[in-house]
């Protein structure tokens, strides 16, 4: 009975699943440290321990951040200088778009008012304008890749962040621009392809 009273808190301590627990006194089982006080003394748990390699783990962790090395930076140096070739050779080509665009217009009217008067004059004026709204369309994407090669080409030369992000922004919308004109090129082809497949179903 002795033996029981003196070790049953020392086992309700060590099998206890609550949290802190404290037991009473039994410092004078230990021989060598009499007046040590086990009642401070508190039982660890498994989530305990997880809890500390967390904390461990989150404190040896370090940022990783992305370093562009000199060959990457040569890549994106010859791809703005192509993306600014490009984007100049398509802005005079929108140019030449317009023009084209006004003198069809001009010409076809003269037709209409000469040799060819049965042809509408409302042709003349919508032939133009779909000249004239092709090249707005694409006037923007051309933008973005201008802007983009720029900005490329700024922001390494002057090892600015904020640049080359916005040069990043740019060809985002770029590509998101290219992205919506497929997919409503290719709705509309689908659209055309129903239609004469339900023509050719009636006929």
């Amino acid at each position: 009975m002795w033996f029981k009273k003196q070790i049953s808190p020392l086992l309700q301590f060590v099998f206890s699943r609550k949290y802190p627990q404290k037991i009473p006194n039994i410092g004078y089982l230990d021989s060598e440290n009499p007046g040590v006080n086990w009642g401070l003394i508190q039982p660890l748990h498994l989530s305990d321990f997880i809890l500390m390699e967390e904390n461990f783990t989150n404190q040896s962790e370090t940022p990783q951040t992305l370093t562009l090395e000199r060959p990457a930076l040569g890549f994106l140096m010859e791809t703005a200088r192509w993306g600014k070739f490009m984007a100049i050779v398509s802005f005079v080509g929108l140019g030449l778009l317009v023009l084209l665009g006004i003198f069809y217009s001009a010409f076809i009217s003269s037709l209409a008012g000469g040799e060819l008067d049965e042809l509408p004059a409302s042709i003349s004026g919508a032939v133009g304008l779909v000249y004239v709204l092709m090249a707005v369309l694409f006037f923007f994407p051309v933008l973005y890749l201008y802007r983009f090669s720029v900005k490329i080409q700024s922001s390494i030369r002057s090892k600015t962040t904020e640049e080359f992000t916005h040069a990043l922004s740019n060809l985002k919308s770029l590509f998101k621009f290219m992205g919506i004109y497929t997919v409503v090129i290719l709705a509309i082809y689908a659209l055309v392809l129903f239609g004469v497949m339900l023509g050719a179903a009636f006929i």
